[in-house]
């Protein structure tokens, strides 16, 4: 059996002590800020700088721009002002009381405001978005819409907001399209009543701005279906004048119908109306850009044309001064043999050869000669001198088919032809052109009257 050992007296106390005595604390520094804490501080620090910017420029877009991705980066979105709420409440009921389209811009602009105190305030962007689409002020709703987007906060559903902006680009089309069909109305109204160039260039501009484009009038269609159908008519240059005038009629109701400039170019083309041609086809490659090679190359062609239409006719002018020049010394020679023929004839017996020389190349010098009459006349005289009543007759027949009534200084044309028909047996004949030579003024055919 054994034995247990008892401690006691001081032994007992000391080993007591030593068990009472705590251990000595252990020494740990307290815990600081994260890092991603620390971040947070200082964005909001950098926050609050720029919004007392932006309170003094609340114009500054970039900077409206800024404060919003800053504020998307905190944990916790910044804090709306109660007062900046208020504002916000009164601003929904304004939008939902709205009838006009100036009370929903009224509305509109209160959220501007709230956002202006608020920019990460993205509820306020919406809503002043909606308010300017219902007031159609389309532009301003879809820069709200795009700070709205810009300003909510990651894992907020957007599905409603992308809705607006598909309403607000479909009531933007629309609007748009009115727009231009306004502008087009009022330009086309201009142009009918002064139809000049500029005025026409303006239409054709709006037009091809236009989606879809301007319908053809019908009134416009009916004169280009007839100026289609007497261009089938028509077999020469000056038969398609009348389908020119209809394609111009046309294009008066309608100045933005590419096809008819372009039948309007072939018709004058084949009119021969080079330079109207050209000026149709530059219309045309104002309302058809995409079909501009080949209207350009058509207008070279054109050009080319014009060109040797051009040439052709200078040459044609040349040939008819040349045949001018010729005709008129032929006159001057048919004057000179003429005269000469005469002085031959005034010298007798002796210059009866040399006269009819003279005067038959003076008849083929100028046989349409203004004067021509006269050397027949000469000739007939040469020929009654020669005892050749034969050929004297056939030259003053020839005299008075010319010149039915002679002048009064030819009238003794008519008193030698009356000697010649009388000495051929022919005594009606001869008083008759005796009677035409007394009445042209002769007295030697007057006296020859009185037998008979």
């Amino acid at each position: 059996m054994k034995t247990r050992t008892i401690l006691t007296g001081p032994v007992l106390l000391l080993l007591l002590f030593v068990l009472i005595i705590p251990a000595p604390a252990q020494t740990t520094k307290p815990a600081g800020p994260s890092r991603q804490q620390a971040a947070d501080v200082a964005a909001r620090k950098q926050l609050a700088a720029y919004m007392a910017d932006f309170r003094a420029h609340p114009e500054d877009a970039a900077l409206r721009d800024k404060i919003i991705e800053l504020a998307k980066t905190l944990k916790l979105a910044p804090a709306v002002p109660l007062a900046v709420k208020s504002d916000f409440t009164k601003a929904a009921a304004q939008l939902k009381s709205a009838s006009t389209a100036d009370d929903f811009k009224a509305a509109a602009k209160l959220f501007e405001e709230v956002a202006v105190k608020a920019p990460w305030y993205a509820d306020a962007y919406y809503n002043a978005a909606a308010a300017y689409a219902k007031a159609a002020d389309y532009d301003s709703a879809k820069r709200n819409l795009a700070l709205y987007l810009a300003a909510v906060r990651p894992g907020v559903d957007t599905q409603k907001a992308e809705g607006l902006g598909s309403d607000i680009e479909q009531q933007q089309a629309i609007q748009r399209q009115q727009q231009e069909m306004q502008r087009f109305q009022q330009a086309l109204q201009e142009f009918r009543t002064n139809p000049n160039d500029a005025a026409r260039e303006r239409i054709i501009k709006l037009a091809q701005t236009m989606k879809p484009a301007p319908e053809i009038p019908e009134e416009a269609r009916e004169h280009y279906v007839m100026a289609a159908a007497l261009v089938e008519k028509a077999k020469s240059g000056s038969g398609f004048e009348s389908a020119i005038e209809q394609y111009k009629a046309a294009l008066l109701v309608a100045p933005w119908w590419a096809d008819a400039y372009k039948k309007l170019a072939i018709a004058q083309k084949a009119a021969d109306h080079y330079d109207d041609a050209i000026a149709s086809l530059n219309l045309y490659l104002l309302t058809q850009p995409a079909d501009a090679r080949d209207a350009q190359d058509e207008i070279y062609k054109l050009k080319a044309a014009k060109q040797a239409v051009a040439q052709a006719a200078a040459e044609e002018q040349q040939r008819r001064v040349r045949e001018e020049q010729q005709r008129q010394a032929r006159q001057d020679q048919f004057v000179q043999e003429a005269n000469q023929g005469i002085v031959d004839l005034n010298r007798g017996p002796a210059g009866y050869s040399e006269a009819l020389r003279h005067l038959k190349a003076a008849l083929e010098l100028s046989p349409d000669h203004p004067e021509v009459d006269m050397v027949y006349c000469r000739l007939g005289e040469v020929y009654m001198n020669l005892g050749n009543l034969d050929e004297a007759y056939k030259f003053y027949q020839k005299t008075f088919e010319l010149k039915p009534m002679p002048r009064a200084d030819h009238a003794f044309c008519a008193t030698n032809f009356g000697v010649v028909l009388e000495r051929r047996g022919d005594r009606a004949g001869s008083c008759r052109i005796w009677r035409v030579g007394c009445n042209a003024g002769s007295q030697v055919s007057c006296g020859n009257l009185n037998g008979c």
